[in-house]
């Protein structure tokens, strides 16, 4: 199965019988990021009845998924807003709904028919990428090897996500996974055997 991955947040909104749904599809990296963007919501909103939520992350070489129902009847909420991101095999992705409650109980049929049509109305035109699941790997170099590890990583569809410098420099690098062996071993090759992946 192919998963996909989102560039950039998408909204939608749903009403029914005075209430509203707002959601909010967010891309996301990690557990945390999960955690600051559902508390900016509560506090954006903090005349909403309930903010419901649920996400996909790929950590650590496993896929994680979470729903929260957030005082709505259990099931109502939490499984109708991860079904609809399950649905467009999305990951690494958190959906966030806000409800302004209307004066009239919508029952839990109508809870599920509500949470979901307001994610998925979020989801309608989102632009999806096609995923590849990534490690990272730390190579410690020398400046005048700026060049080589360039190259390398460039040879591997690499990323340089972060460097820290000081007497040498600490690269690290984003590889699809399991190409750590082979950029390791052209690593070695390109660099005259001075350069290998920290172990």
């Amino acid at each position: 199965m192919n998963y996909f991955t989102i560039a950039t947040v998408s909204t939608g909104e749903f009403r029914d019988k005075g209430s509203k749904f707002f959601a909010f599809v967010h891309p996301i990296e990690s557990l945390d990021t999960y955690k600051i963007n559902l508390q900016d919501y509560k506090s954006a909103h903090p005349k909403a009845c309930h903010v419901c939520s649920a996400y996909r992350l790929y950590s650590n070489g496993q896929l994680n998924e979470y729903m929260s129902d957030d005082g709505e009847p259990r099931g109502s909420s939490g499984p109708p807003i991860l079904n609809s991101i399950k649905r467009h095999n999305i990951i690494n992705t958190a959906v966030y709904v806000v409800r302004y409650f209307g004066g009239s109980k919508l029952g839990i049929p109508g809870l599920i028919n509500a949470y979901g049509a307001g994610v998925e109305a979020a989801l309608l035109n989102i632009d999806k990428n096609l995923w590849k699941p990534t490690m990272l790997v730390s190579v410690e170099h020398g400046y005048e090897h700026s060049n080589i590890v360039d190259i390398v990583v460039d040879k591997f569809d690499g990323r340089i996500i972060n460097q820290v410098f000081g007497v040498s420099i600490e690269s690290t690098i984003q590889l699809d996974e399991g190409g750590n062996v082979e950029f390791d071993k052209f690593l070695f090759e390109k660099s005259n055997g001075k350069l290998s992946v920290k172990r």
